[in-house]
Protein backbone atom coordinates (compact mmCIF):
# COMPACT_ATOMS: atom_id res chain seq x y z
CA UNK A 1 0.00 0.00 0.00
CA UNK A 2 1.11 3.40 -0.55
CA UNK A 3 0.10 7.47 0.05
CA UNK A 4 0.32 9.61 -2.62
CA UNK A 5 1.42 13.39 -1.99
CA UNK A 6 0.97 15.62 -4.43
CA UNK A 7 2.25 19.26 -4.57
CA UNK A 8 0.55 22.48 -5.92
CA UNK A 9 0.47 23.94 -9.32
CA UNK A 10 3.38 26.65 -8.09
CA UNK A 11 6.03 24.15 -7.32
CA UNK A 12 8.28 22.04 -8.81
CA UNK A 13 11.25 19.57 -7.80
CA UNK A 14 13.55 21.39 -10.66
CA UNK A 15 12.42 24.91 -9.04
CA UNK A 16 13.56 24.02 -5.46
CA UNK A 17 16.44 22.69 -6.59
CA UNK A 18 16.94 26.05 -7.96
CA UNK A 19 15.86 28.34 -5.74
CA UNK A 20 18.21 25.99 -3.34
CA UNK A 21 15.15 24.74 -0.95
CA UNK A 22 14.43 21.15 -2.06
CA UNK A 23 16.17 20.11 1.60
CA UNK A 24 13.10 21.04 3.35
CA UNK A 25 11.15 18.83 0.72
CA UNK A 26 13.31 16.05 0.78
CA UNK A 27 13.49 15.88 4.48
CA UNK A 28 9.56 15.97 4.60
CA UNK A 29 8.62 13.23 1.96
CA UNK A 30 11.53 11.17 3.11
CA UNK A 31 9.82 11.52 6.45
CA UNK A 32 6.28 11.17 5.37
CA UNK A 33 7.65 7.57 3.98
CA UNK A 34 8.83 5.97 7.31
CA UNK A 35 4.80 5.33 7.30
CA UNK A 36 4.05 3.94 3.44
CA UNK A 37 5.55 3.84 0.02
CA UNK A 38 5.19 7.31 -1.32
CA UNK A 39 3.70 8.36 -4.66
CA UNK A 40 5.06 11.85 -5.32
CA UNK A 41 3.40 13.68 -7.72
CA UNK A 42 4.64 17.62 -9.16
CA UNK A 43 4.73 19.67 -12.10
CA UNK A 44 8.04 18.14 -13.45
CA UNK A 45 8.64 16.89 -16.80
CA UNK A 46 11.70 14.14 -15.70
CA UNK A 47 11.93 12.08 -12.83
CA UNK A 48 13.55 13.19 -9.51
CA UNK A 49 13.39 10.06 -7.89
CA UNK A 50 17.42 9.83 -6.74
CA UNK A 51 16.63 12.75 -4.73
CA UNK A 52 14.68 10.35 -2.15
CA UNK A 53 15.17 6.97 -0.60
CA UNK A 54 14.15 4.17 -1.77
CA UNK A 55 10.49 4.16 -0.78
CA UNK A 56 9.70 6.99 -2.64
CA UNK A 57 8.47 7.03 -6.52
CA UNK A 58 8.68 10.43 -7.92
CA UNK A 59 5.69 10.92 -10.77
CA UNK A 60 6.44 13.92 -12.88
CA UNK A 61 3.37 14.97 -14.27
CA UNK A 62 4.31 18.51 -16.02
CA UNK A 63 6.02 19.52 -18.95
CA UNK A 64 9.15 21.98 -19.54
CA UNK A 65 7.16 25.16 -19.67
CA UNK A 66 9.89 28.27 -20.17
CA UNK A 67 7.13 30.79 -21.27
CA UNK A 68 6.95 33.24 -18.54
CA UNK A 69 3.30 34.11 -20.07
CA UNK A 70 0.89 33.83 -17.07
CA UNK A 71 -2.04 32.11 -19.43
CA UNK A 72 0.34 29.52 -21.20
CA UNK A 73 1.60 29.16 -17.32
CA UNK A 74 -2.02 28.50 -16.69
CA UNK A 75 -3.27 26.36 -19.25
CA UNK A 76 -0.32 24.19 -18.03
CA UNK A 77 -1.28 24.17 -14.71
CA UNK A 78 -4.69 22.60 -15.71
CA UNK A 79 -3.62 19.88 -17.80
CA UNK A 80 -1.16 18.96 -14.61
CA UNK A 81 -4.42 18.82 -13.00
CA UNK A 82 -5.75 16.22 -15.10
CA UNK A 83 -2.86 14.59 -15.87
CA UNK A 84 -1.60 14.26 -12.00
CA UNK A 85 -5.74 12.83 -11.56
CA UNK A 86 -4.88 10.03 -14.47
CA UNK A 87 -1.85 9.20 -12.48
CA UNK A 88 -3.41 8.76 -9.29
CA UNK A 89 -6.31 6.66 -10.79
CA UNK A 90 -3.80 4.19 -12.75
CA UNK A 91 -2.52 2.97 -9.03
CA UNK A 92 -6.04 3.14 -6.84
CA UNK A 93 -5.51 -0.03 -5.54
CA UNK A 94 -2.79 0.82 -4.34
CA UNK A 95 -3.45 4.10 -2.21
CA UNK A 96 -4.39 4.20 1.42
CA UNK A 97 -4.23 7.77 1.88
CA UNK A 98 -3.68 10.81 -0.16
CA UNK A 99 -1.55 14.30 0.92
CA UNK A 100 -2.28 17.68 -0.36
CA UNK A 101 1.01 20.36 -0.33
CA UNK A 102 -1.44 22.89 -1.77
CA UNK A 103 -4.79 24.13 -1.73
CA UNK A 104 -5.76 24.04 -5.44
CA UNK A 105 -5.22 20.31 -5.92
CA UNK A 106 -8.69 19.46 -7.08
CA UNK A 107 -7.90 16.15 -8.26
CA UNK A 108 -6.83 15.39 -4.90
CA UNK A 109 -10.65 16.12 -3.60
CA UNK A 110 -12.19 14.19 -6.60
CA UNK A 111 -10.04 10.97 -6.46
CA UNK A 112 -9.98 10.39 -2.98
CA UNK A 113 -14.13 10.61 -3.16
CA UNK A 114 -13.78 8.02 -6.36
CA UNK A 115 -11.38 5.69 -4.79
CA UNK A 116 -12.95 6.23 -1.15
CA UNK A 117 -9.22 7.14 0.96
CA UNK A 118 -8.90 9.78 3.45
CA UNK A 119 -7.18 13.52 2.13
CA UNK A 120 -5.41 15.17 4.83
CA UNK A 121 -4.55 18.74 3.35
CA UNK A 122 -1.22 20.95 4.29
CA UNK A 123 -1.96 24.63 4.11
CA UNK A 124 0.89 26.35 3.85
CA UNK A 125 -1.26 29.93 2.42
CA UNK A 126 -4.13 30.74 0.45
CA UNK A 127 -3.37 31.39 -2.84
CA UNK A 128 -6.47 33.53 -3.35
CA UNK A 129 -4.96 36.81 -1.07
CA UNK A 130 -2.45 37.27 -3.20
CA UNK A 131 -4.60 37.52 -6.24
CA UNK A 132 -6.71 40.22 -4.22
CA UNK A 133 -3.54 41.95 -3.36
CA UNK A 134 -2.56 42.04 -7.25
CA UNK A 135 -5.83 43.03 -7.75
CA UNK A 136 -6.66 40.34 -10.00
CA UNK A 137 -9.82 39.79 -8.42
CA UNK A 138 -11.48 37.28 -11.31
CA UNK A 139 -8.29 34.92 -10.79
CA UNK A 140 -9.23 35.45 -7.08
CA UNK A 141 -12.60 34.39 -7.65
CA UNK A 142 -11.74 31.05 -9.24
CA UNK A 143 -8.84 30.19 -6.58
CA UNK A 144 -11.41 31.18 -3.90
CA UNK A 145 -13.80 28.66 -5.24
CA UNK A 146 -11.22 25.61 -5.81
CA UNK A 147 -9.46 26.31 -2.45
CA UNK A 148 -12.88 26.20 -0.92
CA UNK A 149 -14.08 23.41 -2.29
CA UNK A 150 -10.84 21.31 -1.65
CA UNK A 151 -10.64 22.85 1.73
CA UNK A 152 -14.00 21.29 2.48
CA UNK A 153 -13.73 18.06 1.40
CA UNK A 154 -10.77 17.24 3.19
CA UNK A 155 -10.69 14.70 5.66
CA UNK A 156 -8.36 16.63 8.01
CA UNK A 157 -6.32 19.58 7.75
CA UNK A 158 -2.99 20.75 9.10
CA UNK A 159 -3.18 24.63 9.31
CA UNK A 160 0.06 26.28 9.55
CA UNK A 161 -0.86 29.21 11.95
CA UNK A 162 -3.98 30.00 14.19
CA UNK A 163 -4.54 32.77 11.32
CA UNK A 164 -4.76 30.36 9.00
CA UNK A 165 -7.05 27.65 10.91
CA UNK A 166 -9.42 30.59 11.75
CA UNK A 167 -9.80 31.10 8.27
CA UNK A 168 -10.71 27.66 7.38
CA UNK A 169 -12.75 26.99 10.00
CA UNK A 170 -16.33 28.04 8.97
CA UNK A 171 -15.52 25.66 5.70
CA UNK A 172 -13.63 22.63 8.13
CA UNK A 173 -13.83 22.11 11.68
CA UNK A 174 -11.10 18.90 11.64
CA UNK A 175 -7.90 21.48 11.45
CA UNK A 176 -4.46 20.83 13.16
CA UNK A 177 -2.36 23.30 14.06
CA UNK A 178 1.49 22.19 13.09
CA UNK A 179 3.85 25.42 12.15
CA UNK A 180 7.07 25.23 10.10
CA UNK A 181 9.68 24.30 11.15
CA UNK A 182 13.97 24.95 11.76
CA UNK A 183 16.94 22.89 11.58
CA UNK A 184 19.08 24.51 13.99
CA UNK A 185 21.90 22.89 14.22
CA UNK A 186 22.40 23.37 10.49
CA UNK A 187 21.67 27.49 11.75
CA UNK A 188 24.63 26.80 14.45
CA UNK A 189 26.70 30.09 14.25
CA UNK A 190 29.12 30.62 12.25
CA UNK A 191 32.33 33.22 12.56
CA UNK A 192 30.43 36.73 11.62
CA UNK A 193 34.05 38.15 11.72
CA UNK A 194 35.36 36.27 9.13
CA UNK A 195 32.18 35.98 7.05
CA UNK A 196 32.11 39.81 7.13
CA UNK A 197 35.56 40.15 5.45
CA UNK A 198 34.31 37.42 3.12
CA UNK A 199 31.16 39.48 2.21
CA UNK A 200 33.61 42.74 2.05
CA UNK A 201 31.17 44.32 4.53
CA UNK A 202 33.50 45.97 7.09
CA UNK A 203 33.29 46.30 10.49
CA UNK A 204 31.40 49.41 10.80
CA UNK A 205 28.62 48.99 7.83
CA UNK A 206 25.59 48.02 8.79
CA UNK A 207 23.99 45.32 6.55
CA UNK A 208 20.07 45.06 5.72
CA UNK A 209 19.32 41.49 4.85
CA UNK A 210 15.78 40.59 2.22
CA UNK A 211 15.66 36.83 1.43
CA UNK A 212 12.52 36.11 -0.61
CA UNK A 213 11.42 35.56 -4.28
CA UNK A 214 10.90 39.36 -5.57
CA UNK A 215 7.02 39.54 -6.51
CA UNK A 216 5.12 42.32 -6.16
CA UNK A 217 3.39 40.59 -2.85
CA UNK A 218 7.01 40.40 -1.67
CA UNK A 219 6.75 44.55 -1.52
CA UNK A 220 10.73 45.67 -1.92
CA UNK A 221 9.81 48.31 -3.81
CA UNK A 222 8.54 49.76 -0.39
CA UNK A 223 11.78 49.03 1.58
CA UNK A 224 13.54 50.34 -1.41
CA UNK A 225 11.59 53.71 -0.89
CA UNK A 226 12.32 53.63 3.02
CA UNK A 227 16.16 52.81 2.68
CA UNK A 228 16.08 55.78 0.67
CA UNK A 229 15.91 57.99 3.73
CA UNK A 230 18.15 55.68 5.94
CA UNK A 231 21.21 55.75 3.21
CA UNK A 232 22.17 59.36 4.38
CA UNK A 233 21.69 58.75 8.45
CA UNK A 234 23.55 55.35 8.83
CA UNK A 235 26.18 53.74 6.96
CA UNK A 236 24.42 51.03 5.61
CA UNK A 237 23.73 48.89 2.33
CA UNK A 238 20.75 46.81 1.92
CA UNK A 239 21.69 43.04 0.03
CA UNK A 240 18.88 41.37 -1.46
CA UNK A 241 18.69 37.76 -1.83
CA UNK A 242 16.63 35.90 -4.12
CA UNK A 243 15.49 36.70 -8.16
CA UNK A 244 12.03 36.84 -9.34
CA UNK A 245 9.81 38.97 -12.37
CA UNK A 246 10.57 41.73 -10.15
CA UNK A 247 14.37 41.79 -10.63
CA UNK A 248 14.55 44.77 -13.55
CA UNK A 249 11.78 46.81 -11.92
CA UNK A 250 13.47 46.98 -8.45
CA UNK A 251 17.13 47.55 -9.94
CA UNK A 252 15.95 50.20 -12.00
CA UNK A 253 14.21 51.86 -8.75
CA UNK A 254 17.43 51.90 -6.89
CA UNK A 255 18.93 54.03 -9.82
CA UNK A 256 16.34 56.22 -9.93
CA UNK A 257 15.97 56.19 -6.14
CA UNK A 258 19.78 56.96 -6.45
CA UNK A 259 20.62 54.34 -3.68
CA UNK A 260 21.72 51.69 -6.67
CA UNK A 261 25.64 52.06 -4.72
CA UNK A 262 24.08 50.89 -1.61
CA UNK A 263 21.77 48.04 -3.30
CA UNK A 264 23.01 44.32 -3.81
CA UNK A 265 21.00 42.01 -5.88
CA UNK A 266 22.99 38.66 -5.41
CA UNK A 267 19.90 36.67 -6.98
CA UNK A 268 19.30 32.85 -6.36
CA UNK A 269 21.35 31.85 -3.73
CA UNK A 270 22.03 28.41 -2.06
CA UNK A 271 20.36 27.62 1.61
CA UNK A 272 23.99 27.20 3.22
CA UNK A 273 25.09 31.00 1.63
CA UNK A 274 21.67 32.26 2.95
CA UNK A 275 22.53 31.48 6.16
CA UNK A 276 25.95 32.39 5.96
CA UNK A 277 24.52 36.13 5.09
CA UNK A 278 22.11 35.69 7.83
CA UNK A 279 24.63 35.07 10.44
CA UNK A 280 26.68 38.09 8.79
CA UNK A 281 23.86 40.99 8.37
CA UNK A 282 22.56 43.15 11.20
CA UNK A 283 18.72 42.54 10.54
CA UNK A 284 16.26 40.91 8.53
CA UNK A 285 13.36 42.97 6.96
CA UNK A 286 10.73 41.23 5.51
CA UNK A 287 7.88 44.29 4.18
CA UNK A 288 5.46 41.14 2.55
CA UNK A 289 1.32 42.27 2.25
CA UNK A 290 0.67 38.79 2.50
CA UNK A 291 2.48 35.26 3.49
CA UNK A 292 1.83 32.05 4.86
CA UNK A 293 4.51 31.23 8.01
CA UNK A 294 7.90 31.95 6.71
CA UNK A 295 10.84 29.89 7.21
CA UNK A 296 13.15 32.63 6.86
CA UNK A 297 12.02 34.50 9.75
CA UNK A 298 13.00 31.17 11.90
CA UNK A 299 15.92 31.00 10.21
CA UNK A 300 16.97 34.27 11.10
CA UNK A 301 15.69 33.79 15.12
CA UNK A 302 18.07 31.02 15.17
CA UNK A 303 20.81 32.58 13.48
CA UNK A 304 20.67 35.69 15.80
CA UNK A 305 19.13 37.91 12.91
CA UNK A 306 16.82 40.77 14.45
CA UNK A 307 13.63 40.48 12.47
CA UNK A 308 12.00 43.37 10.96
CA UNK A 309 8.29 42.94 9.43
CA UNK A 310 5.04 44.25 8.14
CA UNK A 311 2.13 44.44 10.00
CA UNK A 312 0.52 41.79 7.04
CA UNK A 313 -1.16 38.26 7.74
CA UNK A 314 0.93 35.96 8.19
CA UNK A 315 3.66 38.11 9.73
CA UNK A 316 2.18 39.33 12.28
CA UNK A 317 0.42 36.19 13.44
CA UNK A 318 4.23 34.61 14.16
CA UNK A 319 6.24 38.29 16.03
CA UNK A 320 5.66 39.88 18.88
CA UNK A 321 6.33 43.34 18.17
CA UNK A 322 9.20 44.70 20.11
CA UNK A 323 9.76 41.59 22.01
CA UNK A 324 11.26 38.75 19.35
CA UNK A 325 10.72 41.60 16.25
CA UNK A 326 9.65 45.18 15.27
CA UNK A 327 6.57 44.98 13.07
CA UNK A 328 5.59 48.79 10.61
CA UNK A 329 2.61 49.41 8.95
CA UNK A 330 2.63 48.25 5.89
CA UNK A 331 1.32 52.13 4.05
CA UNK A 332 4.13 53.77 6.34
CA UNK A 333 7.73 54.58 4.74
CA UNK A 334 8.29 56.55 8.49
CA UNK A 335 7.16 53.53 10.62
CA UNK A 336 9.40 50.88 8.65
CA UNK A 337 12.46 53.92 8.53
CA UNK A 338 12.07 53.91 12.47
CA UNK A 339 11.94 50.11 13.11
CA UNK A 340 15.03 49.31 10.68
CA UNK A 341 16.84 52.05 12.73
CA UNK A 342 15.33 51.27 15.95
CA UNK A 343 16.23 47.69 15.66
CA UNK A 344 20.11 48.36 14.72
CA UNK A 345 20.58 50.12 17.68
CA UNK A 346 22.35 47.29 20.03
CA UNK A 347 20.36 47.31 22.72
CA UNK A 348 17.33 46.99 20.97
CA UNK A 349 19.45 44.33 18.74
CA UNK A 350 20.11 42.73 21.37
CA UNK A 351 16.72 42.00 23.00
CA UNK A 352 15.45 40.91 20.20
CA UNK A 353 18.27 38.39 19.62
CA UNK A 354 18.22 37.22 23.08
CA UNK A 355 13.94 36.78 22.78
CA UNK A 356 14.47 35.41 18.99
CA UNK A 357 16.70 32.31 20.28
CA UNK A 358 14.07 31.48 22.61
CA UNK A 359 11.16 31.82 20.43
CA UNK A 360 12.84 29.12 17.61
CA UNK A 361 12.98 26.78 19.89
CA UNK A 362 9.13 26.28 19.63
CA UNK A 363 9.82 25.11 15.80
CA UNK A 364 12.46 22.84 16.56
CA UNK A 365 12.56 20.26 13.33
CA UNK A 366 12.56 16.71 15.29
CA UNK A 367 9.56 18.00 17.17
CA UNK A 368 7.42 19.14 14.24
CA UNK A 369 8.13 16.21 12.02
CA UNK A 370 6.95 13.98 14.56
CA UNK A 371 3.81 15.98 14.79
CA UNK A 372 2.89 15.64 10.82
CA UNK A 373 3.71 11.69 10.96
CA UNK A 374 1.23 11.47 14.17
CA UNK A 375 -1.38 13.38 11.90
CA UNK A 376 -1.08 11.64 9.28
CA UNK A 377 -0.99 8.11 11.37
CA UNK A 378 -3.89 8.95 13.50
CA UNK A 379 -5.90 9.74 10.20
CA UNK A 380 -4.59 6.07 8.55
CA UNK A 381 -5.59 4.29 11.85
CA UNK A 382 -8.93 5.61 11.66
CA UNK A 383 -9.71 4.74 8.34
CA UNK A 384 -8.40 1.09 9.19
CA UNK A 385 -10.77 0.99 12.68
CA UNK A 386 -13.76 2.17 10.39
CA UNK A 387 -13.08 -0.76 7.91
CA UNK A 388 -12.60 -3.18 10.27
CA UNK A 389 -16.31 -1.96 11.68
CA UNK A 390 -17.85 -2.25 8.28
CA UNK A 391 -16.26 -5.66 7.51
Amino acid sequence: MAIVVVYGVDTSIEQEIQKGNISQMQTEINNFSSLSKIYLLTMDYCSYDSLFNNNVIHIPCGFKVRSNSFIVRFLFSIIYVFRSFFEIMKRRKDIELMVSQGTTTLQCVVASGIIKVPFILFIHYLSYQEELILKRKLLATIFWAIESYTIAHADQIIALSQKIKSQVLPLNMRVQIIPNYVDVKVTDRLDRKQLREKYQFGESLKVILFVGRLHPVKNVDFLLKAYKHIVSEVNSKVVILGDGPERMPLEALAKDLDIADKVDFKGFVLKDEVLEYMNASDILVLPSLVEGQPRVILEAWACGLPVVAAKSSGLQDLINDGIDGILFDVHSEKELVNAIIGALKAAKSNLLIENGEKRVKEFEKERILSMQIEAIQTLLNKTILSKTRLS
